[in-house]
């Protein structure tokens, strides 16, 4: 009889470990779902850029957060008139601010792109966004948009969706002279 208790004793041992360990994994599970929720969220002020990786229209992959340590100026762009206008400027802040990076993101083929890209004139990578994933990602829903990430990688500006060019160049002035770090 007092072998069984022991057993008996054992045997719950075992079964409360098995639950804690189940239930430790199921809060880790837990933890680590709400991580990527918020490594996938919509970027906001104050907070992280969500990280990507696309490749340009020559194939070349450009990762956001291999850019660390600069400042950087994304760009959803669709081609539109509107996006024609603010190329202008974005050419203008990629050539003359060295210590800027422009990045532009089309969901279009890259055939589009290139031809795009020399019809407007523009030398910063044009990255292409097969099937809108990244612009989701940033709920660019209306184009032109942008977001402008300080050298620590945190969103310290960011356009209305589909805002004119005018308001947009405006908000990247404004905020690339806040992107101190």
């Amino acid at each position: 009889m007092a072998q069984c208790k022991k057993c008996f004793a054992v045997a719950v041992g075992i079964a409360v470990l098995c639950l804690a360990g189940l239930s430790a994994s199921h809060l880790a599970s837990r933890s680590s779902a709400a991580d990527a929720v918020a490594m996938n969220a919509a970027p906001r002020v104050g907070a992280l850029a969500p990280d990507f990786a696309l490749n340009d229209s020559n194939g070349k992959e450009w990762r956001l957060s291999s850019l660390r340590g600069r400042k950087v100026v994304v760009n959803f762009l669709c081609g539109c008139p509107n996006c024609t206008r603010l190329a202008a400027t974005l050419e203008k802040i990629h050539r003359e601010q060295h210590d800027i990076h422009v990045l532009g993101i089309m969901s279009k083929h890259p055939d589009a792109i290139r031809s795009w890209v020399r019809a407007t004139g523009v030398t910063f990578p044009m990255l292409f966004d097969p099937f809108g994933r990244v612009e989701q990602q940033y709920e660019s829903n209306h184009c032109p948009r942008s977001f402008v990430i300080d050298r620590v990688g945190s969103v310290v500006g960011m356009s209305a969706d589909g805002a004119s060019s005018t308001m947009i160049a405006r908000t990247v002035t404004d905020a690339l002279g806040q992107a101190t770090h």
